[in-house]
């Protein structure tokens, strides 16, 4: 029955738009297609014959899990789901959509109907799942029962009940440390991590040196217990750090030396490469003053020629 809403809601997230508007003919639509992939009444396929009926339900909730893939339109994965990946889409949307869904489109009493006719069909002649006998009443091993831990809202057949029960994350448990504390299953870790007060303890000074692990109640008695010789791990701590601040100091030092003795290089090596420049454009200012020079005298001297070959 959850399978059917969840699969459901996840296929019209991937349908609609990017503001996640559900448009009636949408939601019918993928509703009539999930009902077809239940093959309700229809023949069981060969290969789900040669397991029990318990596989052939997990069988068609793999399946189911693939539906919402397979109904999505290429405008929806043009337009949208390019633009944000499919993870996002249902983990943004999914809480909603699923109560928008049982509001409009599949309600509770039709979802477990459908869940109901679905075994029927895949448990026929098994019948490990459910009564051959549609009018047994109450008193069949068969008979629908809510689990009765405050929170879960699972639903199986007496028979299975005791076997959900052993596994129920809202079943009330005892601390397996023994503290006499009762938690509800799902939060065990939470509890036995950092609330029980039998659970192992690291000193709160561990980073301060003390190896001591105790259990949480009695950690204040070891603090108390042990002040004076946290003090001198402190203490020690405090005097490393003023080591490693002396060395950093030096290095600073050394740095700052080494950096305006690089400066210094720089400005020496800046001045002398100026100085050469200037000399060069000396040399080059004389060079060309000789060039014009040598240019006026050949000019002279072509001229001097030119009256000789005249004469």
């Amino acid at each position: 029955s959850q399978k059917l809403l969840e699969v459901l809601s996840i296929a019209t997230l991937l349908q609609t738009d990017a503001q996640h508007n559900l448009t009636d003919a949408v939601g019918v639509k993928l509703k009539e297609k999930l009902v077809e992939e239940l093959h309700i009444g229809g023949e069981v396929p060969p290969y789900l014959l040669r397991v029990d009926s318990p596989t052939r339900i997990r069988s068609l909730c793999n399946e189911l899990d693939k539906f919402p893939d397979k109904t999505t339109s290429i405008l929806s994965k043009s337009a949208y789901i390019n633009m944000f990946s499919r993870n996002e889409v249902v983990r943004d949307g999914l809480s909603d959509r699923m109560g928008e869904v049982a509001a409009r489109f599949m309600s509770q009493e039709e979802r477990d109907e459908l869940a109901k006719l679905v075994i029927r069909h895949l448990d026929t002649p098994d019948f490990v799942l459910h009564c051959p006998n549609r009018r047994c009443g109450e008193a069949c091993e068969f008979c629908p029962t809510k689990c009765l831990n405050i929170g879960c809202d699972v639903c199986e057949s007496r028979k299975y009940m005791a076997h959900h029960a052993d596994s129920c994350g809202y079943k009330i448990v005892d601390c397996s440390n023994q503290c006499g504390k009762k938690i509800v299953r799902n939060k065990v870790k939470i509890h036995l991590s950092g609330e029980c007060e039998l659970r192992d303890a690291s000193c709160p000074f561990r980073g301060m040196g003390c190896p001591a692990v105790v259990l949480a109640k009695d950690c204040p008695q070891h603090l108390a217990d042990g002040a004076g010789a946290h003090l001198l791990l402190v203490a020690a701590k405090m005097d490393e750090h003023n080591d490693q601040i002396s060395d950093l100091q030096t290095l600073v030092k050394k740095l700052q030396f080494e950096n305006a003795s690089l400066k210094q290089q720089i400005l020496q090596s800046n001045a002398d490469r100026e100085r050469d420049i200037d000399a060069m454009q000396k040399h080059l200012n004389k060079a060309k003053k000789e060039a014009t020079i040598a240019q006026k005298e050949a000019g002279k001297l072509g001229k001097s020629v030119r009256q000789l070959q005249r004469k």
